[in-house]
């Protein structure tokens, strides 16, 4: 959801750009352009950021915890035949009406979409040289889809139709299909943002002035003004066509009459136009500002690994005098940021020597840490308790139980995590009177039960997961 949000973001600005600066000028071919590209530039730039962030070493998404950190062993129990609980929660309801949407509109562009190709199929064809005159006997909008311009067999009897005709092939040379597909299938899947919508009007709009502009090239601009205004072709309700009396036939006179920038107004316009590279920069710098430290920060990162090479996942690693900090993954992997007057960072691990190493100029830092035989290994004791059962629910292995302080009183909005093969965050939490159920990943060895700086973490036994 936070991908669609900036696409979102990017669409908006992109849009608000255009109607600022680029709109009513008659440069056609590069609006039409910018729409276009802007449309594809929505849906890339937020995605620099999570090639950018999968380029970076593995990011620890476990926050840094000054308190108790518990490993409790534990094998599974006997199968107990136990329906596991869906605990619902918003993120799942705005999910859920999204696809809903998506469906729908996919399912009116599909059955638009056959109802033009049923036109094509049922009309009659009448090739001239890439067009192809489809001929009707029924109320068919005077319209273009791809090399298709759509007549009504009335339309022959219009005195005008040649004028008509050069309109909808203009359609047809520049293939302005294919810039309205683009957008309705932008709409599919970005349904929810009006600005869309104005998006599609817009390149429409567009698509008709370059028509326009190429019919006046070749005729009387007086007789094609005339035609315009005394037009009353059938509109249809299918956005997928280039349709001649779609867009405002006041618009589009006036944009006819309207001349053309000259001399200093032209490279004023020029300008204009180039500006949308510095907002392309600062849609990238918006989309992409946690994956950047700033001026004052510097990023570390690295492995950390026990004497025999092993990975210590779980290493506590924090900025020398502040509290800033994080943990080890699974694989011994950590990532931080940390401000510019930071010189070292110090690695602890439960059993094992601690070291503060200095980070003054390298980005870098492997850390071994070697384990110290005298170090009292007796974990504390945390503010909460969990209980454990473990079923199988089909082809699922299913873990539920109870959250509960030291008094017996039931913990809610406990967040319970495990991570998947690919650190995949997996986030559920303890619903009324403390319960839970999870299915268990396949992949994952432990499940974390976290409840403010303190951690219970319960590792599985393989015998747990159901093959």
């Amino acid at each position: 959801m936070n991908y669609l949000f900036q696409s979102s973001l990017c669409i908006i600005t992109f849009y608000v750009f255009y109607l600022i600066l680029l709109k009513g000028d008659k440069m056609f071919n590069i609006q039409r352009v910018y729409l276009i590209g802007a449309l594809a530039l929505s849906i890339l730039i937020p995605l620099i950021g999570i090639i950018w962030d999968s380029s970076l070493p593995e990011n620890n998404t476990i926050p840094f915890i000054n308190g108790s950190f518990v490993i409790i062993d534990q094998v599974s129990s006997a199968t107990i035949a136990q329906e596991s609980t869906f605990n619902w929660s918003w993120s799942y309801t705005f999910t859920s009406v999204y696809f809903l949407g998506v469906i729908y509109f996919a399912w009116r562009f599909s059955t638009r979409l056959y109802t033009i190709l049923k036109t094509i199929s049922t009309g009659e064809i009448q090739k001239e040289g890439n067009y192809q005159i489809v001929l009707t006997e029924k109320n068919t909008p005077l319209a273009s889809f791809y090399h298709f311009i759509f007549l009504n067999k009335s339309h022959l009897k219009n005195k005008d139709i040649n004028l008509i005709l050069t309109h909808e092939k203009k359609h047809v040379d520049d293939l302005h299909t294919i810039d309205v597909l683009i957008t309705e299938v932008f709409k599919i899947f970005f349904w929810f943002n009006p600005i869309i919508y104005f998006y599609s009007q817009s390149i429409k709009a567009v698509h008709e002035f370059i028509c326009d502009e190429a019919v006046v090239k070749q005729n009387s601009l007086t007789q094609y003004e005339q035609v315009l205004i005394h037009s009353f072709f059938q509109k249809a309700n299918l956005s997928l066509l280039s349709q001649f009396n779609e867009i405002s036939i006041k618009n589009r006179i006036n944009m006819m009459n309207k001349s053309k920038s000259k001399g200093f107004f032209s490279k004023v316009k020029s300008f204009k136009t180039s500006l949308a590279i510095p907002v392309i920069l600062l849609l990238v710098l918006a989309c992409n500002q946690e994956n950047l430290p700033t001026v004052s920060e510097r990023m570390i990162s690295g492995v950390i690994t026990n004497s025999e090479g092993k990975a210590l996942p779980g290493t506590n690693i924090v900025a020398a005098g502040t509290e800033i900090g994080t943990i080890s993954d699974l694989q011994g992997r950590y990532k931080l940021t940390v401000p510019g007057s930071i010189q070292s960072l110090t690695f602890s691990f439960i059993g094992f020597h601690s070291q503060e190493i200095s980070i003054e100029k390298n980005p870098a830092i492997n850390v071994t840490l070697i384990a110290d035989p005298e170090a009292d290994l007796t974990p504390p004791e945390p503010n909460f308790q969990v209980s454990t059962v473990y079923s199988n629910v089909g082809e699922k292995s299913v873990m539920s139980g109870k959250v509960f302080d030291l008094d017996g009183e039931p913990l809610e909005d406990i967040k319970i995590i495990q991570y998947t093969k690919n650190k995949e965050k997996i986030i559920n939490t303890s619903g009324s009177n403390g319960e839970y159920s999870i299915e268990l990943i396949n992949d994952s060895r432990f499940v974390i039960f976290q409840k403010s700086k303190e951690e219970i973490v319960v590792k599985m036994a393989k015998e747990t997961f159901k093959d």
